[in-house]
């Protein structure tokens, strides 16, 4: 199963974790700043897997997918091809 993150809020794309890393439950992957408020909010794995897509732009709208995660828990039942 795969896992998308996605940014909390815009601001500025720091990442944590390479393309290629395994990552666990809670290990943060990425952090985003907002400089205009300030605040940091880090970016945390939903499931245990490796790291396999990053997004290429390090400035973010709110919603935006920042990364993807190929896990082995399946999380999704149903209509597995829509978002």
């Amino acid at each position: 199963a795969t896992e998308a993150s996605e940014a909390l809020h815009a601001g500025i794309l720091v990442f944590r974790a390479e393309c290629g890393a395994r990552v666990g439950s809670g290990t943060p992957t990425a952090d985003i700043v907002d400089p205009a408020v300030p605040v940091l909010t880090t970016v945390a794995a939903g499931t245990d897997g490796v790291v396999f897509a990053r997004a290429a732009t390090r400035v973010v709208a709110a919603g935006q997918r920042i990364g993807k995660i190929a896990g082995t828990a399946l999380k999704r039942s149903g209509a597995l091809l829509s978002p």
